[in-house]
């Protein structure tokens, strides 16, 4: 499942490929209506980069369409991807090599990674014209500033929402065109 899901996961949420791969499914949420993720380290085997990094991420609708909530409903474990297994105190070990081995074989040049997924993802809401602070709050940053860091709490979820659906959509266009189908068309050979 996580090589459908981990892409589209930071495509569309800017979470580190850890921060996804150590997500337990009790950690996707409904409140008011607005699915997201509580990106945390409640239990001894998750790790946050800075203290930070703890955050609840909007789920954005594109993740809802291609069938997100389900996947999380159908899930037998607690850890939403079992299949990867803790290496050296991370869950995305695995999964980053995965990462390149696909990337290599679909010809993307050395230098993309699972990281590129999160600098595009702040990149296209900076030139979306989103501040500052709400990109730093979406990927887990710290601000700048005390007011920010000391005075005030996180942005809500259903004020984070508008802004996550900044991200565009037509890079998971199902065409022959786009990366996400030369991936499955490639998974589906390797079958």
């Amino acid at each position: 499942p996580y090589y459908y899901w981990l892409p589209l996961m930071m495509r569309y949420t800017g979470a580190r490929m850890n921060e996804i791969c150590q997500l337990r499914t009790s950690e996707v949420v409904i409140t008011a209506d607005i699915p997201y993720l509580k990106i945390r380290e409640l239990h001894a085997d998750q790790t946050l980069k800075t203290s930070y990094s703890f955050r609840f991420v909007p789920i954005h609708s594109e993740l809802i369409r291609l069938g997100f909530l389900d996947f999380v409903a159908t899930r037998q474990h607690e850890r939403l991807f079992p299949e990867l297994k803790r290496y050296n105190g991370y869950y995305s070990h695995y999964a980053s090599k995965w990462f390149k081995h696909r990337r290599d074989k679909i010809g993307f040049d050395k230098g993309k990674d699972g990281h590129s997924f999160r600098h595009n993802f702040v990149n296209e809401l900076k030139q979306n014209l989103v501040s500052r602070e709400v990109i730093e709050c979406l990927v887990g940053h710290a601000h700048k500033s005390d007011s920010f860091n000391v005075y005030s709490k996180q942005y809500g979820v259903e004020v984070l929402k508008s802004f996550i659906e900044q991200i565009d959509t037509s890079n998971t266009v199902y065409t022959k065109h786009s990366l996400f189908y030369q991936y499955r068309e490639y998974e589906q050979r390797c079958l």
